[in-house]
């Protein structure tokens, strides 16, 4: 991407960028940013944005992103909110190493057949047919892609971090014409995640999370099982946005610190207003 590259020779100032956000929305705001697998050559710069982040901005644990989404708590300068999807090892890792040490409590959405693999094999064939959706063989999976274990799941909520649920098998439910399977992959995976857990799954992340992902049936059990699901359409999440359609940015280890910033910042936001507005106009009709 063009941007990427050139934001990555320039040192953007904070202050322009805030300024930017400022006059169009003039209040704090609260966003959500989107990891995955974290693979161990980019844990020092996945800690570099964590630290860089933590120098102009705050994380908040999903217990206050709850409590600002029921405004029962004021939104006050910029607020983030971490979250991983699917349910890689290395979150584990990234958790007890980084998040820990720098106190950020994080979001996992985990997809929960991918957590009851039970050998070395079944991972990757999840994998690759499911997370990657096919265009990857399963014995080209790096060593390094494991999910993470139901006592992974347990070690995170000790230490004051959330579970989600991110379905059974991370099927494309805007592909699913089946109400059953919409249940099952749904609704089923958070009723798992809380038997096994003991603890309450309130939120649910759409796999992939891109506008041709999601559709209005999807929406429909989703919202009637948790009291807030995640998309993957990038926006900054004021009162006005709907529990049920959420918005996140996706992150890339790559990105050099300022284009890291300008998202952070809402600055690839006016590109997704379009599937922003799709989105809020599936949940208005339902």
């Amino acid at each position: 991407m063009r941007l990427r590259r050139g934001l990555g020779h320039l040192s953007m100032p904070l202050s322009m960028l805030r300024t930017f956000r400022g006059h169009f929305w003039n209040n704090g705001f609260l966003r959500v940013l989107i990891y995955h697998d974290v693979p161990p050559a980019f844990f020092d710069a996945f800690k570099q944005q964590m630290e860089f982040a933590l120098k102009y901005y705050t994380f908040v644990s999903p217990e206050l992103f709850i409590r600002m989404r029921e405004q029962s708590m004021p939104i006050i300068g910029g607020n983030l909110l971490l979250t991983f999807d699917d349910g890689f090892k290395s979150n584990r890792y990234i958790a007890e190493k980084i998040l820990g040490p720098l106190g950020i409590k994080a979001l996992f959405f985990v997809a929960t057949d991918f957590v009851a693999c039970m050998n070395r094999q079944a991972e990757k064939n999840f994998i690759a047919d499911n997370l990657f959706d096919g265009k990857i063989s399963a014995d080209d999976i790096p060593d390094h892609l494991q999910s993470m274990e139901w006592s992974d799941l347990h070690y995170l909520l000790e230490r004051g971090h959330t579970i989600g649920s991110h379905t059974k098998t991370h099927v494309k439910l805007s592909m699913v014409n089946e109400s059953e399977i919409l249940e099952r992959e749904i609704v089923e995976s958070g009723d798992i995640l809380q038997n096994r857990l003991g603890a309450p799954i309130v939120t649910f992340a759409y796999p992939f999370g891109d506008i041709d992902s999601i559709n209005s049936e999807a929406l429909l059990v989703a919202g009637n099982r948790y009291q807030f699901v995640f998309s993957g359409i990038r926006g900054r999440n004021h009162p006005e946005v709907c529990s049920r359609a959420l918005r996140r940015d996706a992150v890339s280890l790559n990105d050099p610190l300022p284009y890291f910033q300008f998202i952070l910042e809402g600055g690839l936001s006016p590109w997704y207003c379009k599937n922003q507005k799709k989105l809020d106009k599936m949940i208005s009709g339902l």
